[in-house]
């Protein structure tokens, strides 16, 4: 005679043959017998799904799902969750496996003190060579909060940090699971997908305790942590970023449910930590071969200003290694769009040969027929050289308080007034200038043609900076022109 299920385990399955007969085995063996064990199977093209048929033709506790279409791992566990008739429900991933007790740990833990949410210790196995560093920062990801907590579990988990977002650590009650993933969307997610689905459980949920019971075995370096701990290639990246999806659904979900602002800054942190994450990936994982083509991905996915000021904040003085992925050996010259309304810029128009130089320039364009904005890191003096009464004035962001994270202000600013003025051109005369990359990142990843003009003799920056004048090159490589002086320049 079979009992009604007490707990529902979820197992989404996607291509893990080599794994999947170690995890029904830890489910099907467990001490406690009233369980379901719903597999579901994400349209896997390797042998899983006749693994899980086998089980379930020996065992009809195991209930497999199939479906038509790759769907992801986040669909897959919406599915698991709505066919759920348990009174608890929890998730494994197919390539870990469970204590033999696990399931009976949990029930009589739920019976003498009830929850919403239940979390348990985790036994890590490591695959691979991983440093000690790497396992006890992982060691504490998975602690448990060893307290009873009661009341906004949101913060608790996303804000304050008590404990992590992992999802299959944990055991939930049913209808607020439920409640939960009835909010989950369709969409394709393989990444953060215990982000999107806890984030939900925590808004419905009050109540959390946790118990040092190591009940999960969890395979570190096989699957998506292998992935992780290894160099990306282009696709993999690419997968990474699907995190940003996360976030995008989780604020139509806020906004739909008009939720105080408080959920939307966690949101907005939470997204600020997965773009930190992204640009790290960028610089230390990608393989140097898919660099240039993922920055652009993420100029598409993030903008111009958000991509170029994580960069500058995070790697400032590292611009040999962002040369490395994003100057070409050779530049090929190519026709730009077409100039009409031009930005010149120069940090100041007073008191120097430039500034003489670029007053006389001025009027010169202007007779031209040209569009002109004056772009300086100065306010107007009286000192300065006399320009066109015409000409539109901006000051920006001084480049002297635009180093590291303080250079977002400046990316914003330039990001603003070039779309706002409709610049399609710029004439970049302080070639020696400290932000010279960062702003030719800038305004190349807004599609401005950039002309640098470098107004110095023969090695002159080599007077100020030399290691920074070897770089210089390779910077210019990533414009569309370059003036200089003579045949030796």
């Amino acid at each position: 005679m079979r009992h009604a299920p007490i707990i529902s385990i979820i197992v989404p399955i996607y291509n893990v043959e080599d794994h999947i007969i170690a995890c029904l085995d830890s489910l099907i063996n467990q001490t406690l017998r009233e369980v379901e064990i719903i597999c579901v199977d994400d349209c896997s093209n390797d042998s899983s799904s006749n693994i899980v048929a086998n089980y379930a033709a020996k065992d009809n506790r195991i209930k497999p799902i199939y479906l038509r279409k790759n769907m992801g791992t986040s669909y897959a566990r919406k599915v698991g969750v709505q066919n759920a008739q348990g009174q608890y429900i929890m998730f494994c991933d197919s390539d870990d496996m469970f204590a033999p007790k696990t399931c009976e740990t949990i029930v009589f833990e739920m019976s003498r003190d009830p929850v919403d949410i239940l979390q348990f210790g985790t036994n890590v196995i490591f695959h691979g060579l991983h440093s000690s560093q790497e396992q006890k920062d992982l060691a504490l990801v998975l602690k448990p909060y060893l307290k009873k907590y009661s009341g906004n579990l949101c913060h608790a988990c996303f804000k304050e940090h008590r404990w992590n977002y992992t999802l299959w650590n944990k055991v939930y009650s049913a209808v607020i699971c439920k409640q939960a993933f009835s909010n989950v969307s369709d969409r394709y997610i393989v990444v953060s997908e215990d982000l999107y689905a806890f984030f939900l459980i925590s808004l419905y949920a009050v109540s959390y305790r946790g118990i040092k019971d190591k009940l999960y075995y969890y395979n570190y370096g096989i699957g998506i942590t292998q992935t992780q701990s290894t160099y990306l290639n282009g696709e993999s990246f690419k997968k990474q970023c699907t995190r940003l999806d996360v976030i995008e659904e989780l604020n139509s979900f806020a906004q739909k449910n008009n939720l105080e602002s408080s959920y939307r800054n966690l949101l907005s942190s939470t997204k600020n930590t997965i773009i930190r994450d992204l640009i790290w990936q960028w610089r230390h994982k990608l393989s140097m071969s898919n660099a240039k083509d993922c920055y652009t991905y993420l100029l598409d996915r993030l903008g111009v200003s958000c991509v170029v000021s994580e960069i500058a904040k995070q790697f400032w003085n590292d611009s040999e290694g962002i040369l490395d992925r994003l100057a070409v050996s050779r530049q090929i010259v190519s026709a730009g769009k077409k100039a009409r309304n031009i930005g010149v810029y120069y940090h100041r128009l007073r008191n120097g040969g430039v500034e003489k130089v670029l007053s006389k320039l001025l009027f010169q364009w202007k007779q031209l027929g040209y569009n002109l904005i004056l772009f300086t890191d100065e306010e107007a003096t009286d000192e300065d050289y006399t320009i066109p009464n015409d000409i539109l004035r901006i000051v920006i962001p001084d480049f002297r308080d635009s180093y590291g994270a303080k250079y977002k202000k400046r990316a914003r600013f330039w990001e603003y007034v070039i779309k706002k003025n409709n610049i399609d051109t710029i004439l970049y005369h302080s070639c020696t200038c400290y932000v010279l990359l960062w702003d030719t990142l800038l305004l190349k990843g807004l599609k401005c043609n950039l002309v640098i003009e470098t107004h110095s003799m023969f090695c002159g920056s080599m007077w100020y900076d030399p290691y920074f004048s070897t770089t210089l090159p390779r910077i210019y490589r990533m414009v569309d022109r370059v003036v200089a002086l003579s045949n030796v320049d």
